[in-house]
């Protein structure tokens, strides 16, 4: 789809910088202020994950020739002084900038995470100026984050409450028959389950998308539970 060109990033979504023309040929590009969490591609390639307010630098050179930023709002603050203060609401990113200079002259795209139909892309030149990067050492998805499909099927005494567990996975949105379930992230824990109603499955074939923003499941594989698990390990660095 087309992006809105503006000079600034705006709000959350995705960001793209072409680097094509740029007098400055080797430098580091530094991403600041992210709220909440940045996502970033260079050359089609997924490099790295900026958390809020993390300070982030990528060396680029002259072959360097595109910047995609993926920028995901993790909700309000409701407590303390940040619910009255402009600073800690804001979602987006404060500025980008290569070496002294900052970037300007952004393409920005809307992405909806409910939105299955694989309509919303930014089209980048692949490249080999980096190598896929890691987070928290697991491996990113290669061509950055992904929507993964699969299906199940049941009979009509099989339409109960159950949980559907993203052990094994990193963080993104679950979908089940098209409908939004809610965010998984159990690289940071200690919920490892959601909640899927009854009334939400058919008879027959189920789908489920996986919004996957950082590194898959290795074996690709999800798998339904009578009981909940919402007490397991706990990573702050998530």
């Amino acid at each position: 789809s087309s992006g809105i060109n503006a000079e600034w990033p705006l709000r959350p979504g995705a960001y793209r910088h072409s680097l094509k023309g740029n007098p400055i040929k080797n430098g580091t590009i530094t991403v600041r202020g992210v709220h909440d969490r940045a996502f970033i591609l260079v050359d089609g390639t997924f490099v790295q994950v900026v958390r809020r307010d993390e300070e982030v630098g990528l060396g680029v050179s002259h072959a360097t020739r595109d910047i995609v930023i993926l920028v995901e709002n993790q909700g309000y603050i409701g407590f303390g002084k940040a619910m009255s203060q402009f600073q800690y609401q804001y979602k987006g990113i404060a500025n980008v900038t290569l070496g002294r200079y900052m970037l300007t002259q952004w393409e920005h795209y809307r992405v909806y995470v409910n939105d299955t139909r694989g309509e919303t892309s930014v089209e980048v030149e692949q490249g080999a100026s980096f190598n896929r990067g890691h987070f928290n050492g697991k491996p990113l998805i290669p061509r950055g984050p992904t929507i993964f499909k699969g299906s199940f099927e049941l009979e009509k005494e099989q339409l109960l409450d159950t949980f559907l567990d993203t052990t094994g996975w990193s963080k993104g949105f679950l979908i089940v028959n098209d409908i939004l379930i809610g965010r998984y992230w159990p690289d940071a824990g200690p919920q490892y389950t959601l909640y899927i109603p009854g009334v939400y499955l058919k008879v027959g074939l189920n789908t489920v998308f996986m919004v996957e923003l950082q590194s898959s499941n290795p074996k690709l594989t999800v798998s339904l539970s009578k009981k909940p698990n919402i007490d397991g390990p706990v990573n702050p660095h998530a």
